[in-house]
């Protein structure tokens, strides 16, 4: 079983507050504490589950400056056999359309015979759930969303468990598939002493977009139709009342209230 985990360098929570943007919409992040995304951990951990119980290979893709190399360091110190970096100027700026098709191309150079792609089912930095279905779009794979149990099955078919809002779906799926996943599905492994000291001897490929025969107007900024035109804080609309009186009057005229009555009783 061939598996590849896209994971994401995403700004340290402790570094938000240094987070601003460029003129062009993109983010400043030269000089910001970067840590893997966490959800992303869920999903390595996952496909080493996979190759344990399955054999074969787990590679890791990651896009971004070449400061994400000790982070994919980390990465093969859990357990990945190979990690690939597509790092290249032509990347900057680039939205989440341009970042799957980068992606996609690294998977499709690297690891043509795929089985399972998996990632992260959101990034903590922007949050918008987008990579995992773009990229199946690109791979020609199928995909799911919101994974919190995956198990494989007769002929290398997966059984993915889903999130609903009342329950939960259950699925075949057939490979190659790509799946996102939620921090529900998995505790990540810690990479003990031993680990992180193996992790040396294991290879890092940087890839180029003229490597992946990427064009510059499909990479990065200029390859993004999305960009950020204007931020701006949501102005709060919430109205507050002080209640006065004993205890009792103040339930009761709480309970009086549109949109309470027969909630609290």
């Amino acid at each position: 079983m061939h598996v590849a985990v896209c994971v994401k360098m995403v700004p340290a929570p402790g570094q938000w507050s240094r987070i601003v943007f460029r003129d062009d919409g993109s983010l400043q992040r030269e000089g910001i504490e970067l840590i893997i995304n966490p959800v992303d951990r869920n999903a390595l951990e996952e496909a080493l589950k996979i190759r344990q119980a399955r054999g074969g290979t787990v590679a890791v893709f990651s896009m971004g400056p070449p400061s994400c190399l000790e982070h994919l360091r980390e990465a093969l110190a859990m357990g990945a056999d190979r990690a690939f970096l597509l790092s290249d100027r032509n990347f900057a700026g680039a939205d989440t359309l341009a970042t799957s098709r980068a992606l996609a191309a690294g998977i499709k150079k690297e690891m043509p015979g795929f089985d399972l792609v998996l990632c992260g089912s959101a990034s903590i930095d922007s949050g918008t759930a987008q990579v995992g279905p773009q990229l199946a779009a690109y791979l020609g794979a199928a995909h799911l969303t919101e994974a919190f149990s995956i198990s494989v099955g007769e002929q290398n078919c997966f059984q993915v468990r889903t999130a609903g809002s009342h329950g939960y779906f259950v699925t075949d799926l057939r490979k190659p598939a790509v799946i996102s996943v939620t921090k529900q599905l998995n505790k990540p492994r810690i990479p003990t002493l031993f680990d992180i000291m193996a992790s040396c001897n294991k290879e890092i490929i940087i890839l180029s977009s003229a490597e992946l025969s990427l064009p510059k107007s499909e990479s990065g900024l200029e390859g993004s139709p999305t960009k950020v035109r204007e931020l701006f804080f949501s102005p709060a609309r919430r109205l507050a009342r002080i209640l006065e009186g004993s205890m009792e009057d103040r339930v009761e005229e709480l309970l009086r209230q549109p949109g309470v009555a027969g909630v609290l009783k």
